[in-house]
């Protein structure tokens, strides 16, 4: 797995991002699921380049400000997710 990882970073920061999308599905799947083939409607959404949030479109809608909504609300979760985490009571 780690040799998916350096793919995907290294497709991620030359701003492939639908080679790197491809990457870390390969990549889960292989570790994740019993088959060794992606998730074909995964493979359809990215060959129709819809990426997420980034291209506002995905498994969900993000049109019309959703997406700006969408991160917040995603960023929101993830400090109370980190607060949990990183800086519960140690006593």
């Amino acid at each position: 797995m780690a040799w998916n990882n350096v793919l995907c970073m290294y497709y991620s920061r030359t701003g492939n991002t639908k080679r790197a999308m491809e990457e870390i599905a390969r990549a889960l799947n292989a570790e994740l699921a019993d088959t060794k083939v992606g998730n074909e409607r995964l493979h359809k959404l990215v060959e129709e380049g819809r990426l997420g949030l980034k291209t506002g479109a995905g498994f969900y809608d993000y049109s019309g400000g959703k997406a700006d909504e969408a991160i917040r609300e995603r960023d929101r979760m993830y400090i109370e997710l980190a607060k949990v985490l990183y800086f519960k009571d140690k006593t």
